[in-house]
């Protein structure tokens, strides 16, 4: 049996989803989710402060991912935040956890919306008090991509396999 640890995956923006779970062994436990929208400030000082209460291990952040075929102007508020976060994570003295970043092309082959569902994930923006859930998906998409790639944890892929 190996210790406890603690994730928060964050997909950062306008409108940032999270979630927060503690994983011991094979088992993961969804403490906390949800999805807000504020500036960079706030995204950035709400994220610190939960990486410092709960105890993270590890942070995992999606990272911006510039697409020459995309045909809208590109927000990089994620960008901002992600910078803040860094160098938080790279000055604060409490900073112990560790930071990992994932493209959404990543996060999204790997645990598409029928592996979110398979795995008990669902979400609705109602759930969240937002229009749409996408942004805790995603977060969540990130937190498994992780736990599947970084930590093996064979549990979640047979359950996405099934």
């Amino acid at each position: 049996m190996t210790d406890p640890f603690r994730v928060l995956a964050v997909d950062p923006g306008i409108s940032t989803g999270f979630v927060l779970a503690e994983v011991l062994d094979d088992v993961v436990v969804i403490d906390d989710y949800g999805q807000f929208k504020a500036d960079v400030t706030l995204t950035a000082s709400q994220v610190v402060t939960w990486l410092v209460q709960e105890d993270v291990d590890v942070l995992v952040l999606e990272q911006f991912d510039l697409r020459p075929q995309n045909k809208f102007l590109a927000d990089l508020t994620p960008v901002e935040v992600n910078a803040v976060l860094d160098y938080v994570s790279a000055t604060l003295p409490e900073a112990t956890w560790g930071v990992v970043y994932q493209t959404p092309v990543q996060a999204k082959t790997l645990i598409p919306d029928a592996a979110l569902k398979k795995l008990g994930f669902w979400p609705t923006g109602k759930d969240v008090a937002q229009p749409d859930a996408d942004d805790v998906r995603d977060a969540a998409r990130h937190l498994y991509r992780y736990l599947i790639m970084e930590r093996g944890l064979s549990s979640l892929a047979a359950k996405i396999a099934s």
